[in-house]
């Protein structure tokens, strides 16, 4: 790379897999960490945070020392790939490049550190507990619940899961539970009884579970018509939730000929197998560790669904709508017995499938992402009048909220701006093509690795 070459590269600053520091020190290291425990980055030493190029000098040992500085500081130790790139005289940028690791997380001085946007982050306990899950390919559904005990769970429950799967012609015979469940991995040889076989089958629901259902009134959250906690077994909680929205959404009837049908066709306000596919994927998919609540809020004008535990990252909307993404399995257990259940139909294209429907009914305004640790998806009720209409008082304020996103985080993208606004991509798209004819707004860059700049 030439300094000509290096002068267009650091234009648009730090991001996601680039950290610039004027000097090499410990917070080269952090980054590093950052870097390893995500998708991997690389640091250019010698740039100052004004974007100025100063150069480093360097003796015939630097290097050296640099790397056994970072191997002695790190845990798993790292070992980065360096190179050096003259600018001028004896000047040069270093260039500390490191690949994601396979074994996470690792730590700096005991810290695990990962990198969100622009900056490193130290790792909350949930963050490097599941990294720790992930690289070992185990899932927290299969660990040890040592508060629940075999005496703790609902034969009634087992029992019906057991004659439906002999229903179904699998492979169980008329064995006793215990065994049974053995079988499915859902208890240990040990006798002892997983989360997954807990949350399914304890006759006490476990506080994990819990998901708070409200109807709010009008289109804000200042009152609530219905407001229920709800804490069952996961296989009982989709019919419960569905319940509960199928009572607070509108219904109505679709008049057809009684030459073709007897009875008419019942019209929801939004696409009931859609709700349900997002429900189910709600309980498959939760994130059963965290402390926060799944939700379920109603409005007169839209549906918000929020789940703990995000979508991976490499999961996009794009991805999404195409079908081109591979389905990732936070739940092994749990996953594989709604799926022997018949809860699960074809696994991996759920959101696919939901994406789908909504659109097949003129649901073109939604949001499916990640927001504050959680997947949350929202739906809004189409408008009746054309997306082309002169800009509101609403659409205003939005906009100023996108620009306010954007002065926060110039690599912000439109999926995220679509789950900060709870308005839709598309509805994003056209307010960011407003603000780009209007000169206030301008595009750096490409999709993936740009930026925006404000012009005003």
């Amino acid at each position: 790379m030439t300094k000509d070459q290096l002068v267009k590269y650091i234009k648009g600053g730090e991001s996601e897999n680039l950290e610039l520091k004027e000097n090499f020190s410990d917070s080269v290291i952090e980054a590093l960490v950052a870097f390893a425990n995500g998708k991997g980055g690389e640091i250019l030493v010698g740039i100052n945070n004004k974007l100025n190029i100063t150069g480093v000098t360097l003796s015939s040992e630097s290097v050296q020392q640099w790397l056994n500085e970072i191997k002695n500081k790190t845990y798993p130790f790292l070992v980065p790939e360096i190179e050096t790139i003259k600018i001028s005289g004896n000047k040069l940028v270093v260039r500390i490049y490191i690949k994601e690791v396979p074994v996470k997380p690792i730590a700096f001085k005991g810290r695990c550190y990962i990198r969100r946007k622009n900056s490193n982050h130290i790792m909350t306990t949930q963050e490097i507990f599941n990294q720790y899950l992930k690289t070992y390919n185990l899932s927290w559904d299969n660990l040890i619940d040592k508060q629940t005990k075999i005496a703790d769970l609902d034969i009634i429950k087992i029992e019906k899961f057991v004659r439906f799967m002999q229903s179904r012609n699998m492979s169980v015979v008329a064995e006793d539970t215990v065994t049974v469940l053995k079988k499915f991995g859902l208890i240990k040889d040990s006798g002892d009884v997983t989360f997954a076989c807990a949350l399914l089958f304890a006759k006490k629901p476990l506080l994990n579970s819990v998901i708070h259902l409200v109807r709010f009134k009008n289109n804000e959250k200042e009152e609530a018509i219905e407001d229920v906690f709800v804490q069952e077994d996961l296989i009982s909680e989709i019919t419960i939730v569905m319940n509960f929205i199928e009572r607070n959404i509108r219904k109505g009837v679709k008049k057809v000929s009684a030459s073709i049908k007897l009875s008419n066709d019942i019209v929801w306000q939004y696409p009931v197998d859609a709700l349900r596919e997002i429900v189910t994927n709600m309980i498959v998919h939760r994130d059963y560790k965290a402390s926060s609540y799944a939700y379920v809020h109603i409005f007169d004008h839209r549906i918000e669904f929020g789940n703990p535990g995000e979508i991976p990252d490499e999961i996009t909307m794009d991805r999404i709508v195409n079908g081109n993404y591979s389905p990732v399995t936070r739940n092994h257990l749990i996953t594989r017995i709604l799926k022997e259940s018949g809860v699960i139909e074809n696994f991996g294209s759920g959101l696919t499938k939901v994406v789908r429907q909504l659109k097949a009914e003129g649901f073109m305004d939604f949001v499916i992402g990640n927001f504050a640790n959680i997947t949350r998806i929202i739906i809004n009720e189409p408008a009746n009048e054309p997306v082309n209409e002169p800009v509101n008082e609403p659409a205003k304020n939005r906009q100023k909220e996108i620009i306010r996103l954007i002065e926060k985080n110039k690599t912000i993208s439109i999926s995220e701006l679509s789950a900060n606004c709870n308005v839709g991509r598309e509805t994003i798209k056209r307010d960011l093509k407003k603000l780009k004819e209007a000169g206030i707004l301008k595009r750096e860059g490409s999709d993936k690795k740009g930026y925006w700049e404000i012009l005003i």
